[in-house]
C-alpha cells in the first residue's frame, strides 16, 4: 500500500509541476513575398536553404527560403479550426493513462482481469515522433494481490500530422514485484516488460489529446506465498491483452 501511495504522489506532484506547459506555445505563420500567408509549425528552417513546414491541414512542405519575406508567430489559443493539426507539437508532453488488463488465454487458465495505471513525460521530436520515460503500478491478479511497478521508455509515431491520426507506440522497462503480506504474498519479483501497442490520438485545440489504445502486455515476475500451513513460489509471464485511455497535454 506505502508503493501505491508513493506511486500516485509522484504521478499527482508531476502533474502540479507541469499545469503551466501550455502556456507559451505558438503558431508560426509564413509570409511569403507573393503575399501568402501559411499558418502551421515549422519543422526545421535551414538557413540559406528551405524551410521544412506542415500546416494546419497537415501538409507537409518544403519552402525554399527566397520565396518567404519573413517568419512570425501567433499565440495558439487564437487557433479554433476543427480538425486542424495539433499545434503542441515539439516540446514537453505529460501523459496520464488507464488501461484494463485481461488475460489472452482461455478462463480454464485463469481469466484473470487487472487494470494500470501510469504517469509518462518527455519530449515531442516533431508531429510525427515522441520519446519519454514514466512510471506506473500494475494489477495484474487483483484478487490475489500481485501488483507490480513498472519503469519504463516508450516512443510513439503518429502516423499523419492531423490533429486526429492513427499512431504506434511501444513501452519497454522493467517492473519492482510488490509484496502483499495481506495476501499471504511474502516475497514478489519483478523483470523486463514490453507494451507494444497501436491506437488512435483525438486531437483539441486546447492542447490536450485523449488517446485510445489496444495493446499487448508481457511482464516477467515471480511470487512467494506463505501461509501457516505451506508455502508454494510462481513463477511466471504475464501475457496481457491491454485496452486503455489516456490524456496527453
Amino acid at each position: 500500500m506505502k508503493v501505491i501511495i508513493l506511486t500516485m504522489g509522484i504521478i499527482f506532484l508531476a502533474y502540479g509541476s507541469t499545469t503551466g506547459q501550455e502556456e507559451g506555445r505558438k503558431l508560426d505563420i509564413v509570409h511569403m513575398h507573393s503575399g501568402k500567408k501559411l499558418k502551421g509549425k515549422i519543422l526545421e528552417h535551414r538557413k540559406g536553404s528551405e524551410v521544412d513546414f506542415v500546416d494546419i491541414h497537415g501538409t507537409e512542405m518544403l519552402i525554399p527560403e527566397y520565396q518567404i519575406s519573413k517568419i512570425t508567430q501567433k499565440k495558439l489559443k487564437a487557433l479554433r479550426q476543427k480538425g486542424v493539426v495539433s499545434m503542441a507539437e515539439s516540446g514537453f508532453y505529460h501523459t496520464y493513462a488507464l488501461a484494463l488488463l485481461a488475460n489472452t488465454v482461455s478462463s480454464a487458465s485463469g481469466g484473470l482481469r487487472g487494470v494500470e495505471l501510469s504517469f509518462s513525460a518527455g519530449h515531442r521530436l516533431n508531429p510525427y515522433q515522441l520519446l519519454g520515460a514514466g512510471i506506473g503500478i500494475d494489477f495484474y491478479h487483483t484478487r490475489a494481490g500481485e501488483m507490480m511497478v513498472p519503469l519504463f521508455v516508450e516512443a510513439r509515431r503518429n502516423l499523419t500530422a492531423k490533429a486526429i491520426t492513427p499512431y504506434v507506440s511501444i513501452r519497454a522497462g522493467y517492473s519492482i514485484g510488490i509484496a502483499n503480506p495481506d495476501q499471504d504474498i511474502s516475497e514478489a519479483s519483478g523483470g523486463p516488460m514490453l507494451n507494444p501497442s497501436i491506437g488512435w490520438r483525438l486531437g483539441a485545440s486546447s492542447g490536450m489529446n485523449m488517446l485510445l489504445q489496444v495493446g499487448l502486455k508481457f511482464q516477467k515476475a515471480s511470487f512467494l506465498y506463505e501461509t501457516s500451513s505451506a508455502t508454494s513460489e510462481i513463477d511466471l509471464t504475464y501475457k496481457r491483452l491491454q485496452v486503455g485511455i489516456a490524456m496527453q497535454f
